[in-house]
């Protein structure tokens, strides 16, 4: 049989040390597939089912390596005396020496062959071709299931790479229907894509059933990519809409309120951010994922409010400046609808003119905004009260002192950073267990911010997100801006993909 409750079943064989298991944990998106860097990690062969929205879409069964292939090889070939006879042949290995102590983990990865199942074959492909490679082919051969091979990179690439690669793929072709490359510590979710598509050319009733599990595939990565958008709009809402108030008290100095205040502010609005993140990794089957420092990524390492978080993904005065004269041509454009036309464009042209000069001189570093607002007595009937009741009821007892909704270029900050978290997340192959390094990433978003219909587009959403926080209107779904979230991860990832 080639499948398993009607969906494929292929089995990872090799040598031992060849990154089988990171195949299998990147393939399948789960990081307790055990994996190690000492030989012999896998003992048993296991199987690990790929699921999406509650549907099982194929399953790998990692094996341990092959351990005496030429011995296996001596022994089928005694026992075979035609072509014919080869896959009775292997059964009858297995079945002689399955449950003994030699042959054991031959015995391992042989047993889901015989059943059926298909064949990836690993070689690391840092790793010049062995005799002992040849008795495996072989032996896989005898078994009668089509394979593919691939060439994993399990180690650093060698100054004879592309000799090696060359003689490996002459020897592979002839043992193999397709032979392709794999990074399984670099691979995305397009590379993971081909691999299975071309698993539906080596053999004509195994097309439907791949196809089945791609569309599958291709839906659920496009439902997380929604869910994804909306993490980050939640973020965004809450974020930009956050207040922190105090109203101020007898003997309470305004300077220390404040500090307490921005305290608060900004340790709430870290934990938002990192609660978002953690959102968007549990989406991806990230748990583990190493930080540095406890809590961030290498280059998201700098605190939300730090002055280094703002020179990495805040705006430049250009920029701001660019940013409002869009939010203010928008606001002008309003102000034009709403007389009918009559003012003949100077709505427009008022609200870019404001809106620029708004963003020249704003603070390049500024976070949040301040305000302060007096008790609603009037002033008359505070006279009236006894004393210093009275005097506190004008100012400065009773007084409000307010902190929020955030400032336009921290509303930036936030976004890039999300977004540039976001695509790692996305980019990032499961067997890759190191530090989340987010270089690349980062300069994508750079790059994608110099394009002026997206940084138009991006300050449109984002203005309006902010305009409505700063007047207190009420949060509603932000479909405009969920929506950019998503065209933009999509570009995001479009654009790395061409590029690699």
């Amino acid at each position: 049989m080639i499948e398993s409750d009607e969906h494929p079943l292929f089995v990872v064989v090799g040598n031992v040390n060849q990154g089988k298991s990171s195949i299998v944990r990147t393939l399948t998106e789960n990081g307790d597939v055990p994996v190690d860097s000492y030989p012999g990690t896998t003992t048993k062969a296991a199987r690990y089912v790929f699921r999406a929205e509650g549907k099982e879409l194929f399953t790998l069964v990692d094996t341990p390596g092959f351990q005496e292939p030429r011995h296996v090889l001596r022994w089928l070939q005694q026992h075979a005396k035609s072509p014919a006879e080869r896959p009775a042949a292997v059964k009858a290995f297995v079945d002689e020496h399955r449950g003994g102590e030699r042959f054991q983990d031959e015995c391992e990865l042989l047993t889901p062959l015989i059943e059926g199942a298909g064949i990836l074959y690993v070689v690391d492909a840092s790793s010049r071709f062995q005799p002992a490679n040849e008795a495996e082919m072989e032996i896989l051969r005898w078994t009668g299931q089509p394979g593919m091979a691939l060439l994993n990179r399990a180690r650093e690439e060698s100054p004879d790479h592309d000799e090696i690669l060359t003689e490996w793929r002459g020897v592979l072709t002839q043992y193999f229907n397709a032979v392709r490359e794999f990074d399984a510590h670099s691979a995305q979710f397009t590379d993971r894509i081909g691999l299975l598509r071309a698993f539906a050319e080596l053999r004509d009733d195994w097309r439907e059933v791949v196809k089945r599990a791609v569309d599958a595939l291709e839906e659920d990565w496009r439902s997380r990519t929604r869910q994804t958008a909306q993490v980050i709009t939640s973020l965004m809402q809450e974020a930009i809409g956050h207040k922190e108030r105090h109203t101020l008290k007898e003997g309470e100095g305004v300077e220390q309120i404040q500090d307490e205040l921005r305290g608060r502010y900004r340790s709430t609005l870290v934990v938002r951010e990192q609660e978002a993140w953690r959102s968007v990794e549990e989406l991806y089957g990230f748990d583990d994922i190493e930080r540095p420092e406890g809590q961030l990524p290498t280059d998201l390492r700098e605190a939300l409010f730090d002055k280094r978080s703002f020179q990495l993904f805040g705006l430049s005065r250009t920029e701001m400046m660019k940013h409002g004269l869009w939010i203010g041509g928008t606001s002008g454009a309003a102000i034009d609808a709403a007389v009918g036309g009559l003012s003949f464009g100077t709505g427009l042209v008022i609200g870019a003119v404001a809106g620029g000069v708004g963003g020249w001189f704003g603070t390049p570093v500024a976070a949040e905004s301040w305000s302060k607002r007096m008790p609603k007595v009037p002033r008359a009937l505070a006279r009236n009260l006894p004393g210093r009741l009275g005097r506190g009821l004008v100012a400065p007892i009773g007084e409000v002192l307010e902190i929020g909704p955030a400032h336009a270029h921290f509303a930036w900050v936030l976004f890039e950073r999300a977004l540039v978290h976001a695509i790692a997340i996305r980019r990032r192959a499961h067997a890759h267990t190191g530090e989340l390094s987010l270089t690349e990433e980062t300069k994508a978003v750079h790059d994608l911010r110099q394009e002026s219909t997206w940084f138009r587009e991006a300050s449109r959403v984002l203005g309006e997100l902010i305009e409505d926080a700063k007047r207190g209107r009420p949060t509603t779904e932000r479909y405009e801006l969920r929506g950019f979230i998503e065209r933009s991860l999509s570009r995001l990832e479009t654009s790395d993909s061409a590029a690699s």
